[in-house]
């Protein structure tokens, strides 16, 4: 009676849950092929004994430029990358992964604090770079993935080439009309007031996208809802419905990367450890360009205070037009084509070499 009732919820779990492994590797590979002009590769690197991150490679060759690895947002993963890979990749090595949590990659229980998240970010990266064999990178980060990659660059400036912030999150601090503080002040969590953390456990009692895991069958239905966000009605990889698959099978698996996200915000939109009180710690000789959406949700002017504390440091700030929060699939092009001077901008005086 055990195995049978075994089968049963199986049968249940795969009816409500309409997603499996098998086929997020399905539609991942389905859109990789259609849009990766040259020669790429696809495997799972092991960070910890039991974590594997999924990882894509494009342009196998040798090169002396040093390479740029991209890591994703909420919500996403390496697929988000699908109109920049051909692109950016003419010279250099181009790596990009599914942040554990996320995607392909392993989902390691993250409900820890969202310090102890942080970090546990930052070592599987720092892992992942000793395994893949890199020296210097160019890291860019998007969204959440900015905050993580900033994270990383403080802990790890020497390996850090150029630091690129696409429409990151977590940067700003919570605006004045929500917290009265000294403008020098640092933010502490504990110390705001009390009508924010009710407000902070009502919006995080669950994770975000619950409700697309809830509705159970549904939920690829709700998954097609993104198709009306009015900054994507351009893009081309957003007209391609094995996108919005790929944004369900992403999302309706374990949730432990949401898990990470809700430790580490406040209300959502900010985090408990704001990164603009940070970057005064990044040593002055790591170069950055922040980058924004003109239709963002989020505020440009992070991007001028960032360049405000680093005066003694080389700071770029570009505001691409026609583009919402996901700059590089809202205007693949455009974002291409600044990235791509930045790169050929960024001086090779210094050798860059793989780890043997």
């Amino acid at each position: 009676m055990s195995s049978i009732f075994k089968k049963v919820c199986n049968w249940m779990s795969g009816f409500w849950f309409p997603t499996s492994k098998e086929q997020l590797q399905d539609v991942e590979c389905k859109i990789l092929e259609q849009r990766i002009k040259r020669p790429w590769v696809g495997n799972f690197i092991r960070v910890e004994e039991d974590i594997e991150m999924w990882t894509v490679q494009v342009n196998l060759s040798p090169s002396k430029q040093p390479p740029l690895v991209l890591v994703h947002g909420f919500i996403s993963g390496v697929c988000w990358w699908a109109q920049n890979f051909t692109d950016l990749s003419d010279e250099r090595s181009v790596y990009a992964f599914d942040l554990p949590g996320f995607g392909r990659s392993s989902r390691p229980d993250l409900m820890q604090d969202g310090e102890d998240a942080e970090g546990k970010f930052v070592r599987y990266i720092e892992e992942w770079r000793k395994a893949v064999g890199l020296d210097k990178m160019i890291l860019l980060g998007h969204s959440l993935g900015g905050y993580i990659v900033m994270a990383y660059a403080l802990k790890y400036p020497d390996r850090i080439k150029h630091l690129i912030l696409s429409d990151p999150w977590g940067f700003a601090i919570l605006p004045y009309g929500i917290v009265d503080r000294h403008p020098d002040s640092e933010q502490r969590y504990d110390l705001l007031p009390r009508w924010v953390h009710w407000g902070n456990f009502f919006l995080n009692t669950c994770n975000l996208l619950s409700p697309l895991r809830a509705v159970g069958p549904f939920g690829p239905w709700v998954a097609c809802l993104a198709q009306f966000d009015t900054n994507k009605q351009a893009s081309e990889l957003w007209k391609d419905r094995a996108m919005l698959q790929y944004i369900y099978h992403c999302n309706a698996q374990t949730p432990s990367g949401e898990d990470a996200f809700r430790n580490m915000n406040v209300l959502l939109l900010w985090a408990k450890s704001p990164m603009v009180k940070r970057v005064k710690d990044l040593p002055d000789d790591v170069p950055m360009t922040v980058m924004y959406g003109s239709s963002s949700f989020f505020d440009h002017r992070t991007a001028y205070e960032i360049k405000y504390t680093r005066k003694n440091s080389k700071v770029d700030v570009c505001i691409v037009k026609d583009a919402g929060h996901d700059i590089h699939v809202d205007n693949a092009v455009e974002f291409n084509r600044i990235l791509k001077e930045t790169l050929e901008g960024i001086s090779d005086k210094d050798e860059w070499t793989t780890l043997d």
